[in-house]
């Protein structure tokens, strides 16, 4: 059995069950118009045959794929990985992990929404305190199909380490 939470168009959370979480998941990404949809995901020894099984299902709904960084994101890696996303235009992007990987993809809405181009302009940016208001907007929207406990999914926070410090 499959839970299922989306909002409908009333503002209210509506749950579906008993179907395929790939079948739910396919007639989400339908509603929202999604055509060109990146996976990032994250492979860790852990669960691997489960995670394997969830990421075959989900690549089938994906045009590319991107593994996501290192486990407490480096830097360097999530501006590799959003300049590897920026050459896609994707309508939206599923990610499949834990907060590593929904971490990675925050990381890659805020340096593709902000056009940076290095691990110089974001570190520049998170010395100086950067804080995004409500008009920023990011350059794909995001469904995150959480792995682990982390609780990433939650909210719009990422932290990321820094190869300087």
């Amino acid at each position: 059995m499959a839970v299922f939470d989306s909002w409908n168009g009333g503002g209210r959370p509506s749950l579906t069950y008993s179907r395929s979480g790939s079948e739910m998941l396919e007639t989400l990404l339908q509603s929202l118009g999604w055509e060109k949809i990146g996976l990032v995901y994250y492979k860790r020894a852990a669960h691997a045959a489960r995670r394997a099984n969830a990421r075959s299902a989900i690549e089938k709904l994906c045009r590319v794929s991107f593994q996501a960084p290192s486990a407490h994101m480096p830097m360097n890696e999530c501006v590799d990985l959003a300049m590897a996303m920026s050459a896609e235009h994707f309508d939206g992007v599923i990610v499949l992990g834990g907060g590593s990987a929904i971490d990675a993809v925050k990381i890659a809405q805020v340096v593709l929404g902000l056009h940076m181009r290095s691990i110089d302009e974001l570190e520049t940016q998170a010395a100086s305190g950067l804080v995004l208001g409500p008009s920023f907007a990011p350059p794909f929207e995001a469904i995150a199909i959480p792995t682990t406990l982390s609780a990433a999914e939650h909210g719009s926070l990422a932290g990321v380490t820094s190869p300087l410090t």
